[in-house]
């Protein structure tokens, strides 16, 4: 008897677990459609609790040989040099990337000083000049 309680009383906290390590920063990514000169990403961030970030994330770029970090510029559109992300405020903010022509796979990292945490990929498809005159 004692020792199902004891299995029963286990199972709670493994159960009430993932709750609890559910805090944090979540980021979602999204695409416009593509043009010659890049594509726009949009990013979303929601917290758990309060979080400061960088104005711009690191942007992974997989060109089909693995996600990098981008060595192009990108340009922010209309993001403040820091943001603060709480439980009662989300962050929405764009970049300009700049990409060749092509099919690429995108996602962004926030480095923290406790932990590094990236969005979701996205699929990106940049036209070249012959295909964007059609």
């Amino acid at each position: 008897m004692i020792r199902s309680l004891r299995l029963a009383a286990a199972l709670v906290v493994l159960a009430a677990a993932p709750a609890a390590f559910a805090n944090g920063l979540y980021l979602k990514l999204t695409s416009a459609e593509g043009s010659t000169s890049g594509v726009t990403l949009t990013l979303k961030a929601v917290a758990t609790y309060s979080f400061r970030l960088p104005q711009s994330p690191v942007f992974l770029v997989d060109d089909g040989s693995g996600m990098k970090p981008t060595s192009v510029a990108i340009t922010p559109v209309g993001v403040p040099e820091s943001v603060k992300v709480t439980p009662e405020e989300s962050f929405t903010g764009s970049w300009q990337l700049p990409l060749a022509p092509g099919s690429y796979k995108v996602k962004v990292r926030y480095k923290l000083a406790d932990r590094t945490v990236e969005s979701n990929a996205v699929k990106v498809q940049v036209p070249g000049p012959a295909s964007a005159s059609r």
